[in-house]
């Protein structure tokens, strides 16, 4: 046992004296910077960075630890203002001081108490390049002290603190192109890529008074296929939407699933095929027989940027209506696939 503990105590001491033989000439300083373009004005960013009360909005390091504790000073966005935080390992301790503000440029300190303490610069360059578009530069005069610099010749400092800089500006461009992002009809729209989707339900021509009570009777019928065929749901139950128009709808009441299956005839349901390219989408909240509103709100978008409908339209119905009372609480997420429209094509429906 002796032994070992001798051993045991050696190599400790070699350890030890090999970081600090290291941290004689290793650096302690690391200047790591990155960029991105931001389409936004510099004034809605600027108020983003400046204001500590919006940092964990968009921070790289806000969501490593749930429980982290964070102090914000009263005079948050002014020189002098401070953000202290504890958590676990993966975030320490310490500090975050404002020390210079202006339109174009934000400076703080940075002091790390835990899990090692080190006091590292912080600079922020906002240059306004047009009236929408802003190019940030964020940078790190990251200093390591005396002997923890020894251990940082282990580590690509660059890459491992970059690749923050880089989520959290990342995050920063979401969250500040969703603050300006246009609205119609006082909804937002949001493109995106929709994959492929099979919906399993039962399609007919009714009238359009009639959609809320050929919903309600169908949608039981598709859950209780869906036991009897053993599938699995791969999303909220749907109304889907071919035509709409001299007061009658074609549509169908559906569930998606993952892929598609096989179902007898007797059944008198279908399986369809939907998706799988460029589509538009509204999350509304309110009762079912308001979504006309944000049909309209489609029909305005895609009239600005030239696009045109491909059925169906997707109601996608997110909010269980039993335990949630409140009509103002309803989800409702609309999706549209369209695809560039015809010039003949492009006009407002009334």
């Amino acid at each position: 046992m002796n032994k070992f503990l001798k051993f045991l105590l050696y190599t400790v001491g070699g350890i030890a004296v090999l970081v600090i033989a290291l941290g004689l000439f290793a650096k302690k300083n690391y200047l790591i910077e990155r960029t991105i373009e931001i389409r936004a004005p510099r004034e809605v960013v600027y108020e983003q960075m400046r204001l500590f009360k919006n940092h964990d909005k968009w921070s790289p390091w806000a969501g490593l630890d749930e429980n982290m504790r964070v102090s914000i000073s009263a005079n948050d966005g002014q020189v002098g203002a401070t953000y202290d935080w504890e958590g676990n390992e993966d975030v320490g301790k310490g500090r975050r001081t404002l020390v210079m503000a202006s339109p174009d440029s934000l400076r703080f300190e940075v002091h790390r108490m835990e899990p090692w303490d080190n006091v590292s610069p912080e600079k922020i360059w906002l240059n306004a390049k047009e009236d929408s578009l802003t190019h940030v530069t964020w940078q790190f005069d990251m200093h390591v002290g005396f002997p923890w610099n020894g251990l940082s010749m282990f580590t690509d400092m660059d890459a491992a603190i970059g690749k923050d800089l880089e989520r959290g500006l990342g995050n920063l461009k979401k969250r500040c192109e969703r603050l300006v992002r246009k609205r119609y009809n006082g909804l937002e729209v949001e493109e995106l890529e929709i994959p492929v989707k099979y919906y399993l339900g039962f399609r007919d021509t009714i009238d359009s008074f009639a959609v809320m009570d050929f919903y309600r009777r169908h949608i039981i019928k598709v859950s209780d296929l869906m036991d009897k065929y053993e599938l699995d749901s791969f999303g909220p139950p749907s109304g889907l939407f071919w035509t709409w128009a001299n007061g009658k709808t074609e549509t169908a009441a559906a569930y998606p699933l993952e892929k598609t299956a096989k179902i007898s005839e007797a059944d008198s349901a279908g399986i369809w095929r939907v998706g799988g390219g460029k589509a538009i989408s509204i999350d509304f909240l309110g009762h079912y027989s308001q979504t006309g509103r944000a049909h309209y709100a489609m029909d305005l978008y895609m009239t600005e940027k030239k696009l045109q409908m491909l059925p169906p339209i997707i109601e996608e119905y997110h909010t269980d209506t039993i335990t949630e009372p409140d009509t103002s609480k309803w989800l409702t997420r609309i999706i549209y696939f369209v695809e560039p429209a015809k010039p003949d094509s492009i006009q407002v429906k009334k």
